[in-house]
């Protein structure tokens, strides 16, 4: 874990940096930080494929523990 301040036009943020790699024994931490977590960037190696296919697993990962959820029909979130 990483804490990093950055400073955008004078507004000091923190950004916390979780480096899981995809390992489970970290799921339940995973989630808490998720139910705290304001934004999300979800990283994947290009090299990887199932990396990549892991996404959209982490993706709705999100979406469920935010109580958030994608309707496609109507490109929104509710």
């Amino acid at each position: 874990m990483k804490l990093l301040q950055f400073s955008i036009v004078n507004d000091v943020s923190l950004l916390l940096v979780l480096d899981t790699a995809g390992q489970e024994e970290f799921s339940a931490l995973r989630e808490q930080y998720m139910r705290k977590g304001d934004g999300f960037l979800i990283v994947y190696s290009v090299i990887d494929s199932k990396s990549c296919k892991n996404t959209r697993q982490f993706y709705n990962q999100i979406l469920r523990v935010k109580d958030r959820y994608f309707i496609k029909n109507r490109n929104k979130f509710i």
